[in-house]
This record gives C-alpha cells, sequence and structure tokens, in this order.
C-alpha cells in the first residue's frame, strides 16, 4: 500500500511540473537588444574658425570607466536628442590658434570612437551573456526531459516488478492450491482405499458366518433327513409288515397291487394353476450360491402336499427350506386310478438360479 501511494505522490509532483514549466518559459521574456542610435559624423567635424574660441573654453572631457551593468542599462534607456550648442556669449573668448583647435578635435573624435568600440564590445558581450543564459536554459530543460524520462523509466521498472512480483505470488498460491488439492485427493483416496478395505473384511467375516451358519444348518437339517428317512423306512417297514400278515391271514384270491403300486410316485406332475416360484434366500442371493432341490411330496387325492421332504440335497440348507416352503403351497392334479383321484407321492426339482 505505501508503494502505490509514494508512487501516487510522485506522479502528482511530476504533473505539477510538467504544467510549471510552460508557464514559466512563457514569463521568461527574451531581452531585446536596444534599437542603435545612429550618429551622424558632422557632429565630430571641426567647426569653422568663428566658433574656435568657444571650444577652447570647453572642459577636456574625462573618460571613466563605466560598469558593463550600466552601459547595458544606459543602451536600453531612449536617447535623448543632443541639444543644440548654446551660442557664445557676448564676451567671445580669444579667438585659439586653429593648429590647437585641429588637434582637439582630433582627441575627442578618437575619444568618441574608443567609446563607440567599447559599447559594441559591451554589447557584443551582452549578446554572448544572452546566448549563454539561452544555452544554459536549453541545457536545464534537456536535464529536466532527461530526469523526466528517467523517472519514468524507474516507474515502469517499478510496475514491472510490481508486475511480476504479483505475477509469482500469483502462480506460488496456484502450486500451493494444487499441492493441497494433491493431498486432499490423497488422503480422500486412502480413506476409499481403507473403508473398502473395512468393508471387504466385513463382508469376508459376514460369508464366514454365513458359511458357518450353513453348515450348521446342513447338518442339522442331514440329521433331521436322516431321522425322517430312518422314520419312513420305519413305517414302509410297518405298511410291509402289516401287508404281510394280511396276505397271511387272508388268502389272496385276486391279483392285489402292491404298497409301491397303491401309492404311486409321479415324476412328472401336473398342476392346477401355475405354481408359485420359490423365495431365493436373501443371503444365498448375496453370497451367489445357486443349485438345485429334488423334492419329494405325499400328494392327497384332493391335489395338496400333505407332507414334503428333501429327495436330494442342493448342499445349501437355505435353497433346501425354500424348496419345501415353496413346493409345500403348489396344488396338483390328482392321480387317477380306475377313474378315481387317489394319493400318490410327487417327484419335482426346485432350481435356483441367479440368472
Amino acid at each position: 500500500m505505501a508503494r502505490w501511494i509514494g508512487f501516487g505522490a510522485s506522479a502528482l509532483v511530476h504533473g505539477s511540473l510538467l504544467l510549471l514549466v510552460p508557464v514559466l518559459f512563457a514569463q521568461t521574456t527574451k531581452k531585446t537588444e536596444p534599437d542603435l542610435m545612429p550618429i551622424s559624423l558632422a557632429m565630430f567635424e571641426p567647426p569653422p574658425v568663428p566658433e574656435l574660441k568657444m571650444l577652447e573654453a570647453l572642459p577636456e572631457p574625462v573618460i571613466q570607466e563605466t560598469p558593463v551593468e550600466e552601459v547595458a542599462e544606459t543602451l536600453r534607456e531612449p536617447v535623448k536628442p543632443l541639444e543644440p550648442i548654446k551660442e557664445a556669449t557676448e564676451k567671445k573668448p580669444p579667438r585659439p590658434k586653429p593648429e590647437k583647435a585641429i588637434e582637439k578635435t582630433k582627441a575627442d573624435r578618437e575619444t568618441l570612437a574608443a567609446q563607440q568600440r567599447k559599447l559594441e564590445q559591451e554589447k557584443a558581450a551582452q549578446q554572448e551573456q544572452v546566448r549563454l543564459l539561452e544555452q544554459q536554459r536549453q541545457q536545464a530543460a534537456e536535464q529536466a526531459r532527461l530526469q523526466q524520462l528517467a523517472q519514468e523509466k524507474a516507474r515502469l521498472a517499478e510496475q514491472g516488478r510490481i508486475a511480476q512480483e504479483r505475477f509469482l505470488a500469483e502462480q506460488r498460491k496456484r502450486e500451493w492450491e494444487a499441492k493441497q488439492a494433491a493431498e486432499a485427493r490423497a488422503r480422500l483416496a486412502e480413506q476409499q482405499r481403507l473403508t473398502e478395505r473395512a468393508l471387504a473384511e466385513q463382508k469376508r467375516r459376514e460369508w464366514e458366518q454365513v458359511q458357518e451358519k450353513m453348515h450348521q444348518q446342513k447338518a442339522l437339517e442331514q440329521a433331521q433327513a436322516r431321522q425322517a428317512a430312518e422314520q419312513q423306512q420305519a413305517e414302509q417297514a410297518k405298511v410291509a409288515e402289516a401287508a404281510r400278515r394280511a396276505q397271511t391271514a387272508k388268502p389272496v384270491t385276486s391279483a392285489t397291487p402292491s404298497t409301491e403300486q397303491s401309492v404311486p410316485v409321479v415324476m412328472k406332475p401336473s398342476f392346477r394353476s401355475k405354481p408359485r416360484a420359490p423365495d431365493y434366500p436373501e443371503r444365498a442371493l448375496q453370497a451367489g450360491i445357486e443349485g438345485t432341490v429334488i423334492v419329494r411330496a405325499q400328494v392327497s387325492p384332493q391335489g395338496q402336499a400333505i407332507s414334503v421332504q428333501v429327495h436330494q440335497s442342493s448342499g445349501h440348507s437355505s435353497l433346501d427350506a425354500a424348496a419345501l416352503k415353496a413346493v409345500r403351497a403348489w396344488e396338483f392334479i390328482p392321480a387317477q386310478r380306475d377313474g378315481q383321484h387317489i394319493a400318490s407321492i410327487v417327484q419335482v426339482p426346485v432350481n435356483f438360479n441367479l440368472n
């Protein structure tokens, strides 16, 4: 801020000087040389002989050295005309000899000529002084112009320096901002990487938990399936034993169908309505688990599933449970024998595909 204030003050001072210089030059008037007064040489001619006595009465001129300033001032003043020579008084002085008058007149002429030369020398000196003053004035004007140019050059150099400093400051600011932005991006990328790693670790732990739960569920379902199979085998054994007892107790008069023929197994059942697709378990869907479950269902003569069981597991307990739940809600067309609806065993595959 101080630099700008100094620059404004300097510009104001230089502008004022530039406005005052023409005014000063206009006020400085050039000294005019005084007009030369023509002098007739007839003034220095010897007077006629009757006036010799009057010339002798005149005192001899005393030549005094006059300063140059007084002479210049005298030259500036208008020259008064010479007064006419008064006539001699009634008492005329004795008439001098012609030789003496002529000698005195020559001396006067030489004195006037010397004064005239002196005046010309003084005039020449004055003109030389005026020329020197004009030359000094021109030199001062040239120095002022050179000083003004130097100041203008210094001002431009200062402006260039300020502009360069401003440019360097802007460049440093941009570099600092770019560095800060790069560091922010790096921190954000590192945070994102850590977050992704944490999410991946969390998903892996959840997947391991799901797998562990699935294995536990699978083991439980396998145990339940084994128990159901053993129970079914026991029931079948009971049915077979009852049939065997009935055969031994009552003779067979006609071809009686066996137990297997009395409860047929349908591999490709028909449905009363379009079966509803099973619900895909959410955890299996997230884990990308696929499989096929073969379910056997005991169908009543009305076409409803009385009981369902896994005939062949998919290897995943969640898929097996979803298949059993779906088949239990299906409605089948019951099997017929001799035009009547009978109970049957239906075996259907239930597919779980992500596509």
